[in-house]
């Protein structure tokens, strides 16, 4: 995925927050995207039409697949109720046990094999 940007900074300043760039985009910050999607039970369509973007930008965000806009980036986290410099930054997301349950099994195993997924005890 690309991120496209107004300037040639490496660092972007999200939410009064600088975050280097490359955090922001490639695979585990995909997969942090649609982990958080699923454990909230929503569908692409659902976090498009919530956050004000298409459902391909939300695909994108998830797959580090075409370019993404920094812009739909921060809507698309603002939707996950995080803010973008923080999921940039966090090295993996701590889900509480209850509510595993909108992940199956390989997501689970996939996500927690990739350091992503801390599940609280």
């Amino acid at each position: 995925m690309k991120l496209l940007l107004d300037t040639e900074s490496p660092d972007i300043l999200t939410q009064n927050h600088f975050v280097d760039a490359s955090k922001l985009v490639g695979e585990v910050a995909g997969m942090k995207f649609r982990l958080l999607r699923k454990i909230r039970g929503l569908t692409q369509s659902q976090v498009a039409q919530n956050a004000g973007v298409s459902q391909a930008d939300v695909s994108r965000s998830e797959t580090h697949t075409g370019s993404v806009r920094l812009a739909t980036l921060i809507r698309i986290a603002e939707e996950y109720g995080v803010s973008l410099a923080a999921l940039a930054e966090a090295e993996s997301i701590t889900v509480a046990q209850n509510s595993l349950h909108c992940l199956g099994p390989k997501d689970i195993v996939l996500y927690s094999d990739l350091g992503i997924l801390d599940i609280a005890k």
